[in-house]
Order: structure tokens, then C-alpha cells, then sequence
């Protein structure tokens, strides 16, 4: 899973739960701009936010499944930035 299908996943759960980012972000008190963000992939939802998104659609989503997949991301783009980074002194160097 990316960053794009982790948001995807998160924008069909909340379609499920029948509310628009609009509602979702009032009910759980945020700004409507996060919630977008965390569908298109680009922010990472708290686990409180998974949370309760979870219970608004009857606990359909893998939590765990979720986490595990939002470490797998993070780990693969750390690795990438360290590699960019390795490059970079490399071709620096010569």
C-alpha cells in the first residue's frame, strides 16, 4: 500500500459512512483541509481519527492492517531520504 491507496481506502470509508470531508471534519473537529489532505496521501490520520472513522462504518477498516502499512511507508520514504542524501555526499566528493 502507498500513500495514495491508504487515502483512498480512507475516502471510502468515510463515502460509507454517507459524509462529505465537510462533515467529517465537523464531527470530529478538524479542519476540512486535513481531511482532505489525509485522502489524497499527503498527511498521515492519527490513530484517533482512524479510530473513530472505524466506528462510523461499524468497524470495517483494518486498523492494524492501516498502521502497519502507514510504518511501511514511512520506513520506505526514510530509506529513500537517506539514500538521496548518501548520493548526494557521493557525487559532492568527486
Amino acid at each position: 500500500m502507498n500513500r495514495i491507496q491508504l487515502g483512498l481506502t480512507l475516502k471510502e470509508a468515510r463515502r460509507k459512512a454517507n459524509l462529505t470531508q465537510e462533515q467529517l471534519a465537523e464531527r470530529f473537529i478538524l479542519d476540512a483541509k486535513k481531511v482532505s489532505r489525509i485522502e489524497r496521501g499527503i498527511q498521515f490520520p492519527e490513530e484517533d481519527y482512524l479510530e473513530r472513522l472505524n466506528v462510523l462504518i461499524r468497524n470495517e477498516l483494518d486498523i492494524a492492517g492501516i498502521k502497519a502499512a502507514i510504518l511501511e511507508i514511512q520506513s520506505v520514504e526514510s530509506s529513500s531520504i537517506w539514500r538521496s542524501r548518501e548520493e548526494t555526499i557521493t557525487n559532492e566528493q568527486l
